[in-house]
């Protein structure tokens, strides 16, 4: 086996506090960036990576390890998100599959299934969903499967990508259509052109506003389908024969903020005209092919769409079968997975995935019904079926969360249990799976991050675990309370000698919450695997926290399938209790005996937070189980706390959430309230004016704890408005509206936003500054690029002229040169200073004196301010 080489390079000791102390080993990662010199000419230089590979060898594998990554170095503009990740069948000639996945850096790469290398980088603009890049069989005959990528920001295309050389096979630019439009999703679509090669379906967003069918191996279309309104196609799919012809058909989805524009559509497969054209309520996001539900002879299909419903239509009219709602306004299901059947009722099952959906969940495809869904930490940013890794037989489902927990999950596809998680670095925005690389017998999985990160990890297949019931009695009063364990064990229930478990909750007379004081056992359960070499250790604790240790339990083996019942460990025999603090308010506010009155600990410092009414209330701190130990305000010592005490006096000047802390060193105590009113955006007007007037907009959060009223100023030169925003709850948000700017003439203005909370804690959040600019006559209207962007020339290869087309987002200096191989430049193209906007230049294969350049391969490069691309030209003569 091959020794191990790790991107980690030590370990450091830490304590672990409760009422002793323990070590405890954390891990972290190290990274050293590689730095590599080099002209930036996109397409010839090279972008910067970091390649960690991981130890070798079957028994060195648990779940989610890491067998090999590669990070994408950012571009300019700090963007490097992981967009789509997939595998691709072999390329590189080693007989296992590979790994092609898409970065924000501009660069789609292909990597070795095994080894993590790089096959080959094609420089382009990234998709938007991960339903922006697919692997298709062989378009150009060198009997290697092939790439097709549609992309977004400037370049808006569909290119099919050679995946023996990552070189382009055809690309089509959709600025040929009113100005392009964001690609969404590519998609492959039955041989009907009749040479035996699959074609290629795209949908775009405005301006272009189309679906196209496109010839597998040249490019050409074969048909497009014009919305006729300024939407974007966000799904399409080949979903087989709606319409009885023998031709498989297209199903599109559509959207965008204007009535009318949200739309599930039906395309005849032969030539793109409308079968039938329903209404949604909200943007349809993505659309998937179900099989025939409805048993009329026609396949089905299901919808996911932008306010959280996941609808099933019949495919032969259009009309609805079924809705499922997953939560409403706020929950965008941009995509649909789907897991083959595990009902048996012989359709598939539906893995929704989007924004504001923080739950996985399986939905059956014939009735809509959810046949289980698994809690998640955070908004579950992907899911998808995977070939079965838990040795059931049944394909299982991985996934990824982010926003703020940021969590891989591998999940049981049959039950929706978690097979096993793994905490990430950053969102997780992309996965998928490939044949096994470590050798187990089951395939592994890749994962993609919003911080640049590619994984591929180990699918973790373990044995059958054993049982093992731990028990704790708790002494004196236990009522009201819920006690925790954890262990010498990780997530996974693998051994490790440090504590490295997540916290268990032990259960009195097997209920939640605990009321019963009679029954002082508290017992759980957790899994292991089966080790005859080392002892399992685990300890008991008063919160989900590993500084609420409060007592160990004894060691103990598992040598056996056989469940082990752990003896019982004993806290506090002597029925003293131990210290709990709890908040006690006087009146009917908060019974003496109400868990809401808890305090959670931070090693010394207990806290809790109390929801209160706008008023006058008083309260003392009290030692759970010991009621007679009642501390409260001491005149002699103002903020320690004392016995006996008076209560303590406090005036909640609104309503809202109030923290309670008591330090349990010197029995300090006080109040806490959080005030924060925080500009997020601005969001009117634009930074480019194009209209004679605006609506300033701006969304302000309460980041408090407590119900304000403030007012927002904004200032746009000599422009001066206040808005009121009135009763703004604790984690609400609003968008502020201020009275109507005209634009006075074309300059450049500096806009100012600033929100007024009395004793706001935090200023820098309060204001908000942008530079407006107007480049072209009032009520004039342009179509401006949101990024540089420099198309590939068409046609190419060529032998005639081609024409080069590129966009500006702000006015600049645009210079267009044509390199031969050798680093000549032969001839320059642009040199002019442009306002924003899209232009193109053409090439008669000329050098600067007029003559004929010969066959070759000649580079064409861009410089507008910072920006920088080179595209590749094959003259042909």
């Amino acid at each position: 086996m091959h020794p191990p080489v790790y991107s980690f390079v030590g370990w450091c000791p830490g304590p672990k506090v409760g009422k002793h102390l323990r070590w405890k080993r954390e891990r972290w990662l190290w990274r050293n960036n590689l730095h590599q010199g080099g002209e930036n000419m996109k397409g010839i230089g090279f972008v910067l990576a970091v390649l960690v590979l991981l130890s070798f060898g079957v028994e060195a594998r648990e779940e989610g390890d890491i067998i090999w990554s590669y990070f994408a170095q950012n571009d300019p503009w700090d963007w490097h998100h992981i967009r789509s990740i997939k595998n691709i069948p072999d390329v590189d000639g080693d007989t296992h599959e590979d790994v092609v996945a898409v970065s924000e850096n501009d660069t789609l790469y292909c990597f070795s299934g095994e080894t993590g290398n790089v096959i080959w980088r094609f420089v382009a603009d990234p998709c938007f969903l991960q339903r922006g890049l697919i692997s298709v069989p062989d378009l150009d005959g060198d009997g290697i499967s092939d790439v097709v990528l549609g992309t977004i920001w400037g370049t808006r295309a569909v290119f099919a990508i050679s995946g023996d050389s990552g070189e382009t096979i055809w690309e089509y630019d959709t600025h040929i259509d009113a100005g392009g439009g964001w690609v969404y999703e590519v998609g492959p679509m039955g041989d009907i052109t009749g040479d035996g090669i699959v074609e290629i379906l795209a949908g775009a967003g405005m301006y272009a506003s189309r679906a196209y069918l496109f010839n597998g191996t040249t490019g050409e279309k074969i048909w497009e389908h014009y919305l006729g309104m300024n939407a974007a196609v966000f799904g399409i799919r080949e979903v087989g024969d709606l319409n009885g012809d023998s031709t498989p058909d297209v199903v599109i989805t559509t959207g965008d903020t204007e009535s009318g524009t949200n739309r599930v559509i039906a395309l005849n497969g032969d030539d793109g005209s409308e079968i039938w054209n329903v209404g949604l309520a909200c943007t349809g996001w993505t659309v998937v092919p179900i099989g025939d539900i409805d048993s009329d002879g026609a396949p089905d299909i299901a919808v996911g769409t932008g306010d959280g419903k996941v609808v099933g239509y019949s495919g032969a009219s259009g009309m609805p079968l079924w809705t499922t709602s997953l939560g409403g306004a706020g929950i965008q299901i941009t995509d649909l997975g789907i897991l083959p059947d595990i009902d048996g009722n012989g359709f598939p099952e539906l893995l929704p995935s989007g924004t504001g959906m923080n739950t996985f969940c399986c939905i059956d495809a014939l009735a809509g019904d959810i046949i289980w869904s698994t809690p998640a930490v955070d908004q579950v940013f992907t899911s998808n079926a995977i070939p079965d890794i838990s040795g059931d037989g049944v394909w299982d489902v991985a996934g990824g969360t982010g926003y703020i927990n940021c969590r891989f999950y591998a999940i049981d596809g049959l039950t929706g249990d978690t097979l096993w998680q793994k905490d990430m670095s950053d969102n997780v925005e992309s996965t998928w799976w490939i044949e096994d690389i470590d050798d187990n017998g089951y395939p592994d999985i890749l994962a993609g991050l919003h911080d640049g990160w590619i994984y591929a990890l180990s699918d973790g297949y373990v044995a059958e675990r054993t049982p093992c019931i731990l028990t704790a009695e708790i002494g004196g009063d236990a009522d009201y309370r819920s006690f925790w364990v954890n262990g010498s064990w990780d997530d996974a229930g693998e051994y490790d000698d440090m504590w490295t478990a997540p916290m268990l909750q032990l259960k009195n007379d097997g209920v939640l919450p605990d009321t019963s004081t009679d029954d002082e056992i508290f017992t759980g359960v957790v899994e292991l695997k089966m080790d005859s070499t080392h002892f399992y250790r685990w300890w008991t604790g008063s919160e989900d926290d590993p500084g609420s240790f409060l007592a160990d339990g004894d060691s103990f083996r598992v040598l056996s399938s056989d469940t082990v019942a752990v003896p019982t460990l004993f806290v506090d025999p002597s029925g003293g209790g131990f210290n709990e603090w709890v908040i006690c308010l006087a009146g009917d506010m908060n019974g003496w005996n109400d868990s809401a009155d808890n305090l959670t600990r931070d090693y010394t410092e207990w806290s809790g937070m109390i929801e209160l009414a706008a008023g006058n209330y008083e309260y003392k701190y009290t030692v759970m189980h010991s009621w007679s130990a009642t501390y409260g305000y001491d005149e002699s010592n103002p903020g320690i706390a004392a016995i006996p005490g008076s209560n303590i006096p406090f005036n909640a000047p609104s309503d809202g959430e109030y923290m309670f802390f008591f330090e349990d060193m010197d029995n300090s105590y006080g109040v806490y309230w959080r005030k924060d009113a925080a500009l997020l955006s601005i969001e009117s007007p634009p930074d480019t004016l194009t209209e004679i007037s605006y609506i300033p907009k701006v969304t302000v959060e309460n980041l408090g704890w407590t119900t304000e009223d403030f007012d927002v100023y904004c200032t746009i030169d000599g422009y001066v408005d206040t808005s009121e925003v009135d009763g703004l709850m604790p984690d609400s948000i609003e968008v502020v509206i201020f009275d109507e700017w005209t634009v006075p003439a074309v300059d450049t203005y500096t806009m100012e936003v600033v929100s007024r909370l009395p004793d706001d804690e935090v200023a820098s959040n309060d204001t908000l500054r942008k530079t407006l600019t107007c480049l072209v006559g009032i009520g004039e209207h342009v179509n401006i690029p949101r990024r540089f962007f420099f198309s590939s020339a068409s046609p190419n290869p060529t032998g005639g002229r081609v024409v080069i087309n590129y966009g500006i987002p702000e006015r600049s200096r645009v210079v267009i040169d044509v390199y031969s191989i050798t680093g000549d430049r032969v001839r320059r193209l642009l040199d002019d200073v442009q306002n924003p906007g899209y232009g193109s230049v053409g090439w008669d294969l000329r050098d600067v004196n007029g003559g004929r350049l010969p066959s070759g391969v000649y580079f064409c490069r861009m410089l507008a301010r910072d920006f920088i691309q080179t595209r590749k030209i094959t003259v042909l003569r």
